[in-house]
């Protein structure tokens, strides 16, 4: 698997993110008017095997906040859910951005959702965990983490 970033919204993987953001968030998926200006002035991956998108991740930089990255969206494909490409991608993700500099990733993760929690939490240096109530609005908790992109000695 691999780690591709996305620079133009005519590239047709920019059509391919929409419509997995819809199977995997709904009506909370981000949709064209938002992902387009991502794709010109953020970082949006896809994480790839053979030309077949696995799953994505839409990162955005903390604005106020110089090394601080924020990822806004990290989804895998549905039928490529349950086979490590979660876990696989993860650390991809983390290496692309300190490789550009950042030097923390910012994120929110649902309290329930473990298969998440595990690969954003095992093995990292957590920086913050934080249960935010109604982040989203009544009954959306989330976790707030903040994980170090700076390697251990």
């Amino acid at each position: 698997m691999k780690i591709q970033r996305i620079t133009r919204i005519q590239d047709p993987r920019v059509q391919k993110i929409l419509e997995l953001e819809k199977e995997a968030f709904g009506s909370g998926a981000m949709h064209a008017y938002g992902l387009f200006p991502l794709v010109e002035t953020q970082l949006v991956y896809v994480f790839e095997e053979q030309q077949e998108i696995l799953g994505w991740a839409l990162v955005l930089n903390q604005v106020g906040r110089v090394g601080a990255a924020w990822l806004f969206s990290y989804g895998v494909a549905k039928g490529h859910r349950g086979r490590g490409v979660g876990r696989q991608g993860f650390p991809l993700l983390k290496d692309e951005l300190a490789g550009l500099g950042f030097e923390t990733l910012g994120l929110t993760v649902g309290p329930e959702n473990q298969a998440a929690l595990k690969i954003y939490t095992e093995g990292e240096t957590l920086l913050q965990k934080k249960l935010v109530s109604e982040y989203y609005g009544a009954g959306e908790d989330r976790l707030l983490l903040e994980i170090s992109l700076i390697e251990k000695p």
